[in-house]
C-alpha cells in the first residue's frame, strides 16, 4: 500500500480537473464512475489512471481514497451503503472527504472508519470553483486531527494554493456550510437591491456600476457584480441544486445547535422559488437575479 496510490470517486465538473491534476503529478491514480465511457474517464485512463471495474477492486492497494459527490447521502452510501467501501479498505488507509457536506454525517462516518482501523479529515473546496481546480489555485478547509491532516497535506496542496487546518473532524464542513450560506445571502440581498433600483428608473448595469462606489462595495458585492456580469449562457461553475443542499445544511446545523436563522433562511427562500421557476442547473450566483427577471441588459 502506497500513499501515492489514490482511489478517486467523483469525477464530476469539479472532481475531474482535481483528478487530472494528481495524475499528472505522478500519483498513480484508480477510479470509479457509473459512466465508464465519459469523457472524464476517458481522458484520465489516458493520461495513466486505472479505471476499476467494482469499488472493491477500486481500493485494492490504495493508501488514500478521495471522495467528492454531491452530497452527504451520497458519500455515507459510497463508505457504507449494500455496495459500499467500508468491508474492502485496509487499516491505515486515508480517506479525504471533499464533498460539500454535512459535519454530522462527516463525524458518523468518521467513526465506523475508525472501527477498521482507517482515518478520515474532511477538506471541502472554500475558494476557486472549478476554474481554481484546473489553474491549481482552490482553497481546503480541513478538519480532523493534526496527524491526519499532515499526512494528506501535499496530496491537497497539488491542486490548491492554500490548505488550512480548522479544527476537529467535521469542522472543514461547517465552514463550507457557513461560507455558503452567507455567499448566497449577500448575493441575493444585492439581487433584491437591483431589483428595487430597476423599478425605481436604474438600470441594473448602471446600478451595479454605481454601488460600486458607495459603501456597500467590498469582496461581497464585488463577487455579486461579478457573477452578474458574467455570460449567462456559460456551463455553471456551481449549480444553484447543489448551493441550495448547502443552504439547507445550514438551516439544519442551525436548529441542531438551537440558535436563530431568519436572514439565512429569508435568503434561501427566494433561491428556492428560483429553483421552481426552473432554474435549478443555473449557477446559483446568477439564480437570484433570474428569479428578480434582472439581465445585464435590462432596462426598467
Amino acid at each position: 500500500m502506497s500513499d501515492k496510490t489514490v482511489a478517486f470517486i467523483g469525477l464530476g465538473n469539479l472532481g475531474f480537473p482535481i483528478a487530472r491534476n494528481l495524475v499528472d503529478d505522478g500519483y498513480q491514480l484508480k477510479i470509479f464512475d457509473l459512466q465508464s465511457e465519459s469523457d472524464a474517464v476517458t481522458d484520465l485512463v489516458a493520461r495513466g489512471a486505472e479505471f476499476a471495474e467494482s469499488r472493491k477492486r477500486l481500493v485494492e492497494g490504495v493508501g488514500c481514497v478521495v471522495t467528492l459527490l454531491p452530497d452527504s447521502e451520497a458519500v455515507l452510501d459510497t463508505y457504507l451503503g449494500a455496495d459500499g467501501l467500508l468491508p474492502h479498505l485496509a487499516p491505515g488507509t486515508r480517506c479525504i472527504e471533499m464533498t460539500s457536506g454535512y459535519p454530522e454525517a462527516t463525524r458518523r462516518l468518521g467513526t465506523a472508519l475508525e472501527g477498521i482501523g482507517a482515518r478520515l479529515i474532511d477538506a471541502p473546496i472554500c475558494n476557486g470553483a472549478v476554474p481554481g481546480a484546473y489553474e491549481r489555485r482552490l482553497v481546503h478547509l480541513v478538519g480532523g486531527e493534526r496527524e491526519d491532516f499532515e499526512a494528506c497535506r501535499e496530496l491537497l496542496g497539488v491542486s490548491a494554493r492554500k490548505v488550512i487546518h480548522v479544527g476537529p473532524l467535521g469542522s472543514g464542513h461547517a465552514m463550507k456550510t457557513v461560507n455558503n450560506s452567507v455567499a448566497a445571502t449577500f448575493n441575493v440581498a444585492v439581487a433584491e437591491g437591483l431589483a428595487l433600483l430597476a423599478a425605481c428608473g436604474v438600470p441594473p448595469d448602471r446600478a451595479i456600476e454605481h454601488l460600486a462606489e458607495c459603501s456597500i462595495n467590498g469582496s461581497g458585492f464585488e463577487r455579486a457584480a461579478e457573477a452578474f456580469r458574467r455570460d449567462w449562457d456559460a456551463p455553471p461553475s456551481f449549480r444553484l441544486a447543489l448551493q441550495r443542499k448547502d443552504m439547507r445544511y445550514a438551516a439544519r446545523l442551525a436548529a441542531e445547535l438551537g440558535l436563530p436563522h431568519p436572514v439565512g433562511d429569508a435568503a434561501h427562500g427566494v433561491l428556492l422559488d428560483a429553483e421552481r421557476a426552473g432554474f435549478g442547473d443555473a449557477d446559483w450566483s446568477q439564480a437570484a437575479f433570474r428569479r428578480y427577471g434582472l439581465t445585464p441588459t435590462s432596462e426598467p
